[in-house]
Formats: structure tokens, C-alpha cells, sequence
């Protein structure tokens, strides 16, 4: 036997999805990471990356771990004119996405 409730859910009405909507797209930062071409290459141990402002041109350390190749490739990507903004901005970008990591990971144990 079907019950009336269970074919006819309550749908979360007009505001409540765009609330949802407005608070996913604060913590999105993809529309702020440009697409840029990037290239390998051998450079001295101590430089990840680097990056030509203005271009869609990017050169990565291929020396680099997985999580640091990530964490320059967005840096490179998000490049400003100045430096200490640039980092911070990563910084607070990396923190939010392995706060987003750990939360997913306890949703996974529960």
C-alpha cells in the first residue's frame, strides 16, 4: 500500500533553494580560478612555478608532490600583481577545500 505522503514529497519551496544556492556559490571558487595553459618543466628545487601576468601561460616544477603541484597550479592560476595577496588568497582557498575534505571524510564514517 502507497501512502499519500510517500508519492507526495513537500518540495523545499523558491527561497529555501535559493538560499542553499547562494551559500554554495559563496564557498565556490572555481569562477575565480582561470584557465591557463600550463607546462612542465625542470626548474631549481626551490621555485614551484611561475606565471606571466596577463597571459594564460603558466610553468610548474614537475619536481613537485601531488598536493604541492595542486596548491601551485591554483596559485599560478589566481596570480595577482601582488604577491603577498596572491598567497594569501591560496592559502585561505587550500584551507576551505581541506576543511570541505575533512568534513566529506566524517559524512564517510558516519
Amino acid at each position: 500500500m502507497t501512502y499519500y505522503r510517500q508519492l507526495y514529497k513537500k518540495r523545499p519551496s523558491f527561497a529555501q533553494e535559493y538560499e542553499k544556492n547562494k551559500d554554495a556559490a559563496k564557498n565556490d571558487f572555481t569562477r575565480f580560478i582561470l584557465d591557463k595553459r600550463m607546462k612542465k618543466s625542470n626548474l631549481p628545487s626551490k621555485i614551484y612555478g611561475y606565471t606571466f601576468l596577463g597571459l594564460d601561460y603558466m610553468v610548474i616544477n614537475d619536481n613537485l608532490s601531488k598536493e604541492k603541484e595542486y596548491e601551485t597550479k591554483i596559485h599560478e592560476s589566481i596570480h595577482t600583481p601582488d604577491e603577498y595577496e596572491t598567497r594569501l588568497l591560496t592559502w585561505w582557498m587550500i584551507k576551505k577545500i581541506k576543511k570541505e575534505d575533512l568534513n566529506n571524510k566524517e559524512n564517510y564514517k558516519k
